[in-house]
C-alpha cells in the first residue's frame, strides 16, 4: 500500500517527458491506483475489517428563542389572569401554558447575558415538537410542549399536518381580511377600493449569534408572512380566493419587508445584496423601494367566476395614470376597470368576465393591457364557462 503512494509522487515535474505533465496523464495515473488498491482489496476481503455507517439517528443541533422577556412575562400573566377566570377549567393548558413561559423568560434572560443553558433547558429544546427519545423518522409518539399549547391538540392532528397538509384544519391555511372600505376618490368618483390585510407562505429566517463559548453560531426558523393590497370593484376576498392567488408574485408584501426579505443566494428585490447592518429607522425614514418596473401577476389563469391582475405600484410609479382595459381578440374594447392615478401600494384588479355594460361574455381568449404612464404591459386570460 506504502508503494502505491509513491506512484504519482513527483515533486519535481519538469524533467518528465511531456505527455506526463499533462493533466490527463496524472488522472490515469490516479485510475491505476485505485484500481490496484481494488484487487487488493478483494485479495484481503476475508482478513480486513469493512467499514460501515451508521444507521438513522436524530441530531439536536444548537437552538435559539428570541428573547423577548417582555412578550413572554405578559402571555404568562394573562394565563394567570385566565387561572383566575375559569377556575379549575382547563387547569392543565394553563399550567402548561406558565411553565412553558417561565422556560422561554429563563432561556431569553440567559441568551440575553451570553450564558450557557441548564440541561433542563437543552433538553426543553429537544422537546419542542415530539418526544426527543423516540424512534427518529417515524410517527411522533409523545407530543412536545409546542404543540400541546393548542387547545384540545391531538396526535393525530399532528401527523394529518405533517403528512397531509392539503387536509390540515381550517386554521392551519392562509386568511385574508378585508379591513378598510374607500367607496369613492377626493373627487367623489366612486372606486370600490377595498384594503386587505392577510398572512401566507412561513418565510425561513437565518440568523446569527454569538454562542457563550464566543463562537458563531447559524439558527435557521420559521417567520410569519404578512400581505396587504387593494381589490376594486368593492370586492372583498374570501379565505378561499386568497389561498388561490396567495403569494403572487411582485404584489402583496409591504415594501418594508424589502429590508430583510432575500431569495436563496441572498438577493433582495431588485437583485442587490442584503445589508445586514440596518441604521436606526424612523416614521419619517423613506422606506426603500427596489422594484421600479411594473409587473403583473394574473391568477387563476384560467379563470370561470373572477380573475385577479395583481402589481405593485413603487414610489417612482405613484401618482401615474393607470388604465387597465380589457379587449377581445379583434382589438374591441371589453371593459375597462380603471382610469385613474394609482398611488404607492400593491393592487388586485377583479375582472368578473363581463363587459361595460354588465352582461356576461363568452368563454375565450381575451387580451389585458395596462399603460401606467408611457409604459404598456399585455397579456392574455382564458375565460371558460
Amino acid at each position: 500500500m506504502g508503494s502505491k503512494r509513491y506512484y504519482v509522487r513527483y515533486e519535481d515535474r519538469e524533467n518528465l517527458p511531456p505527455f506526463m505533465q499533462t493533466a490527463a496523464w496524472w488522472q490515469k495515473t490516479m485510475n491505476t491506483q485505485l484500481a490496484s488498491w481494488s484487487e487488493l482489496r478483494h485479495d484481503f476481503l476475508l482478513y480486513a475489517k469493512q467499514s460501515y455507517s451508521g444507521g438513522i439517528g436524530c441530531s439536536y443541533p444548537k437552538a435559539f428563542i428570541e428573547p423577548n422577556v417582555e412578550f413572554y412575562t405578559n402571555i404568562k400573566n394573562f394565563w394567570l389572569g385566565m387561572d383566575e377566570i375559569i377556575g379549575n377549567n382547563n387547569s392543565y393548558l394553563i399550567s402548561h401554558w406558565v411553565s412553558v413561559c417561565d422556560t422561554l423568560i429563563s432561556i431569553s434572560n440567559k441568551s440575553l447575558l451570553n450564558q450557557e443553558l441548564s440541561k433542563e433547558e437543552i433538553d426543553f429544546y429537544k422537546h419542542t415538537i415530539g418526544d426527543a427519545d423516540a424512534s427518529c423518522g417515524g410517527p411522533v409518539g409523545d407530543m412536545g410542549w409546542y404543540p400541546k399549547l393548542y387547545y384540545n391538540y391531538i396526535v393525530d392532528d399532528f401527523d394529518l399536518y405533517q403528512n397531509e397538509p392539503e387536509e390540515a384544519t381550517e386554521t392551519d391555511k392562509f386568511t385574508v381580511a378585508d379591513v378598510h372600505t374607500i367607496p369613492t376618490d377626493a373627487d367623489g368618483n366612486q372606486v370600490g377600493w377595498v384594503l386587505h390585510a392577510g398572512t401566507g407562505r412561513i418565510n425561513l429566517a437565518v440568523i446569527t449569534s454569538e454562542l457563550p463559548s464566543g463562537d458563531k453560531c447559524s439558527y435557521v426558523g420559521p417567520v410569519y408572512s404578512y400581505y396587504e393590497f387593494l381589490s376594486n370593484d368593492f370586492k372583498r376576498l374570501t379565505n378561499q380566493e386568497w389561498r388561490e392567488i396567495n403569494g403572487a408574485a411582485p404584489a402583496y408584501r409591504p415594501t418594508f419587508t424589502n429590508y430583510y426579505m432575500a431569495d436563496k443566494d441572498g438577493n433582495k428585490p431588485g437583485g442587490e445584496h442584503t445589508n445586514l447592518y440596518l441604521k436606526h429607522v424612523g416614521i419619517d425614514d423613506e422606506t426603500p423601494d427596489f422594484d421600479n418596473q411594473l409587473t403583473i401577476n394574473v391568477a387563476p389563469n384560467p379563470f370561470s367566476n373572477y380573475v385577479m391582475f395583481s402589481f405593485s405600484i413603487s414610489s417612482e410609479l405613484a401618482n401615474k395614470n393607470a388604465e387597465f382595459t380589457i379587449y377581445d381578440l379583434n382589438g374591441n374594447i371589453v371593459k375597462t376597470i380603471i382610469n385613474e392615478p394609482l398611488f404607492h401600494n400593491n393592487y388586485s384588479l377583479v375582472w368578473d368576465g363581463t363587459n361595460t355594460a354588465g352582461a356576461k361574455v363568452p368563454q375565450g381568449t381575451y387580451i389585458y393591457s395596462m399603460r401606467l404612464g408611457e409604459e404598456i404591459k399585455t397579456g392574455r386570460v382564458n375565460l371558460v364557462r
